[in-house]
């Protein structure tokens, strides 16, 4: 949580080019006024300033100043560049003009504003404050962490700048980082709600859910509302406390029932507990769903009516290919109520959905739209049919030379059974979904695998596949190179006896082929897969592995080795 730094002292660096504009006894007063929060009083004697002497720049940078704080951001604007135009090199004058313009969302106009008064004075703290906002507003976490690195040494003391540096660090999703300059903001301020926040929000997304839940608790106890209370809420599920999860969500609704992240973050609760007709009520909230919804001009995601006979819907790709496998299980529904469904996708999944008898069109090219009566995202369908129960997967069908050449690729590099293997799955970035189950252990548990094994693992790390062999002392093929073809994948999926991973787009792909697989599931779970139990009823018949909630995986993998010498028959 970052804001501006607006600079209500007048007086300027010294400059040789020009000397700063006379301060006043009256303006000192009126400093004075808005330093201790009187901003009225402020208000009311810089008026009275510039009525006298309307060149006043020093006068009409505090005007400035107020203006902003009052959320005036264009008379902000307005104001500094008057001040500016009387006093080019004034160095507060351009920080102020640079953080309102930030606010605004100008953010190439404020990086050159307060540039400029970097330039003047290379340790002005409010300027490199403010740029390392901008810096940071824009994604450029590294930048905004070198900037607010020179604010923190330029002003030790000032809460700001440490409290926005570990916001930096958290941006640039270096969370055993920021917890440092959290809590050096915390020392000088110890009741600062963002920086509490801030710090829960560290622990949170590096895992220590522990701290997170302290922290946010802190950062509601001093004002924190909304935005603490959700953040509570997704940090006491990694703890594997749903119930008071649901409350935390509930209570940061109850404070601002119009905040979208609350909204969402509930949804994978109730997704995740089997609510399902709520859960995608609240699902709508996604930020991905929401931009769609402002593109297309479209207030909300409709509710479909029974009889949709002769009605042209145009389905639309959203997220990754797993969701689109995962959701198009809802596009029978939608054709037996009569419509007529364009589906919109993109890449290597197309050539697979156009076997879906479901589907009267499916377009790559976005200038070759059909005309549709419903726009909908995909993942929308649920809510919009109303949905409360779980359909079955699609079906699809490899191709038989693909699946003939595969066959024969896996003979010839050993006997069956042969069993595939991946333990990552997603990006891993803030925002993104990311699965992970430790690589060591995996290989440990396949150790004994009678058969032959094969590695899927996309985009794995250089070292990283000759790794997993060492690790589990066996020799382990690489079929990584398929997952840029999804028919291929297709086929080499149909042919294993089993298959071991993460939640990924290939356990997506094998329940279509009404194959099972074997899922290894973190802490807090992906809500396909539900909060507890052995299986989840979106994917029947395949075992899930699940990571404790004290964070282990011991005693999900050992269940994992003894099934898979069963299953092999051993």
């Amino acid at each position: 949580m970052l804001r501006e730094k607006f600079s209500l002292r007048p007086a300027m660096a010294s400059s040789d080019m020009m000397p700063p504009p006379s301060i006043s006894d009256e303006l000192r007063r009126a400093t004075a006024a808005a330093e201790a929060g009187r901003f009225a009083e402020a208000e009311a004697a810089c008026q009275q300033i510039l009525a006298g002497n309307p060149q006043d720049a020093a006068a009409l940078n505090l005007a400035g100043a107020l203006a902003a704080q009052r959320g005036d951001l264009a008379g902000a604007v307005g104001r500094d560049r008057a001040a500016l135009g009387l006093a080019p090199r004034f160095v507060k004058a351009l920080s102020n003009l640079g953080a309102a313009l930030s606010a605004l969302g100008q953010f190439d106009e404020a990086e050159r504003q307060l540039n400029l008064a970097l330039e003047e004075d290379p340790a002005h703290g409010a300027s490199l404050i403010n740029l390392g906002q901008v810096h940071l507003a824009q994604g450029r976490a590294e930048e905004a962490i070198a900037v607010l690195r020179r604010a923190v040494a330029a002003l030790p003391q000032d809460v700001m700048a440490w409290n926005n540096l570990g916001a930096a660090y958290i941006g640039a999703e270096r969370y055993d980082e920021a917890p440092a300059a959290l809590e050096r903001a915390l020392a000088l301020e110890p009741a600062n709600a963002s920086a509490w926040n801030n710090l829960g929000n560290a622990h949170r997304r590096g895992g220590r859910y522990a701290a997170a839940v302290d922290a946010f608790r802190a950062a509601i106890t001093h004002g924190a509302l909304a935005e603490s209370w959700t953040h509570l809420g997704s940090a006491l599920r990694g703890l594997g406390r749903e119930a008071e999860a649901l409350e935390a969500h509930d209570r940061a609704l109850a404070a601002k029932p119009d905040l979208a992240e609350a909204r969402f973050n509930r949804a994978l609760l109730l997704l995740a507990q089997g609510h399902f007709a709520a859960g995608w009520s609240d699902y709508r909230a996604r930020a991905s769903a929401r931009a769609f919804r402002a593109r297309q001009g479209i207030a909300d995601t409709p509710r479909l009516p029974a009889d949709m006979t002769g009605q042209r819907v145009l389905l639309s790709t959203n997220q990754g290919f797993g969701d689109e496998l995962f959701f198009l299980r809802f596009a029978p529904a939608l054709k037996r109520r009569g419509a007529t469904i364009a589906y919109r996708t993109a890449g290597k999944i197309a050539g697979l959905v156009r076997q879906l008898p479901d589907l009267d069109a499916v377009i790559e090219d976005e200038r070759a739209l059909p005309p549709a009566d419903v726009t909908l995202l995909v993942d929308d369908l649920p809510y919009a049919l109303g949905a409360a129960d779980t359909p079955p997967s699609l079906r699809l069908t490899p191709d038989g030379r693909s699946r003939d050449a595969l066959r024969a690729r896996l003979a010839a590099l050993g006997p069956p059974p042969y069993l595939g293997v991946t333990w990552r799955g997603g990006i891993d970035s803030s925002g993104s979904l990311f699965k992970q189950a430790p690589r060591a252990a995996v290989a440990r548990a396949l150790a004994q695998w009678p058969g032959t094994v094969v590695m899927l693992q996309r985009q794995p790390a250089a070292g990283e596949l000759d790794a997993f062999v060492a690790e589990a002392g066996r020799a382990a093929h690489d079929f990584t190179q398929l997952n840029d073809d999804l028919g291929e994948m297709l086929a080499l999926l149909s042919l294993l006896d089993d298959y071991v991973a993460v939640s990924n787009t290939n356990v997506h792909l094998r329940h279509s082929l009404g194959l099972p697989s074997r899922v290894l599931v973190p802490l807090p779970a992906d809500w396909r897969w539900m909060t507890d139990g052995d299986e989840s009823p979106w994917f029947p018949g395949t075992r899930v592995y699940r990571q404790a909630a004290a964070g282990d995986w011991q005693q999900a993998f050992a269940q994992l080795a003894a099934d898979l010498m069963a299953g092999a028959g051993a």
